[in-house]
């Protein structure tokens, strides 16, 4: 394979992989959001905002309710650790016998 033919080969892998991460990183928000306006967590939203109400009579803080509820998603971290995989399965799959 030439060197012409190895970076076009490079620049289009890279801007697939670029357009998947992104892909990724939307579908990820999208149902971190859903999880996060899902009727069965009503109950959980209710003692949040009780406990939340709570704290700012006292002056206090209160996190977020999907860090109180743990639900938060570090989107970063997921794509990453799924964009390290994908380009490994490419390499593996391109280098192969």
């Amino acid at each position: 394979m030439t060197m012409t033919v190895w970076r076009a080969c490079r620049r289009e892998f890279t801007a697939y992989a670029s357009a998947a991460v992104e892909r990724l990183m939307r579908s990820i928000v999208q149902t971190s959001n859903a999880l996060q306006a899902n009727k069965w967590l009503a109950g959980a939203r209710l003692i949040y905002d009780a406990v939340k109400s709570r704290r700012a009579a006292l002056g206090l803080a209160t996190k977020p309710f999907s860090s109180w509820a743990r639900l938060d998603v570090d989107v970063q971290q997921i794509v990453a650790g799924q964009s390290i995989y994908v380009i490994r399965r490419y390499w593996a799959h391109s280098m192969g016998p």
